[in-house]
C-alpha cells in the first residue's frame, strides 16, 4: 500500500514539473519572439523535434548566458525520474 501512496505522490510530481517545464518553454518561446522579426517567430501550438531544435539554437544566440533552457532541461529531467521511480513502485507493488 505504501508503494502505491508513494507512487501516486511522484505521479503528482510529474505532473507539477511537467506544467512548470512547458511554462517555461513558453517563457522562451516569448523571448526568442521579442528578438525576431514577425515571419520568423515561433508559433505557440505545433511543436516537433526540429522546431525545437531551432528554438533553442534561436535562444543560444540571442541569450548567450541565459537560465530559461538549463531550468527547462533540470525540470524534465527531474520529472522523467519520478516517472521512472513511480513506474518502479507500480510495478513492484504487483503482486
Amino acid at each position: 500500500m505504501f508503494k502505491l501512496v508513494a507512487a501516486s505522490v511522484l505521479l503528482l510530481c510529474v505532473g507539477g514539473f511537467g506544467i512548470a517545464s512547458a511554462t517555461t518553454q513558453l517563457a522562451i518561446v516569448d523571448a526568442v519572439n521579442e528578438k525576431l522579426a514577425n515571419d520568423e517567430q515561433f508559433q505557440h501550438l505545433g511543436w516537433y523535434l526540429t522546431k525545437t531544435l531551432r528554438l533553442y539554437r534561436e535562444y543560444q544566440r540571442f541569450y548567450p548566458t541565459g537560465k530559461l533552457l538549463r531550468r527547462q532541461r533540470i525540470l524534465s529531467s527531474i520529472m522523467l525520474v519520478c516517472l521512472l521511480l513511480a513506474a518502479s513502485l507500480i510495478f513492484m507493488s504487483i503482486d
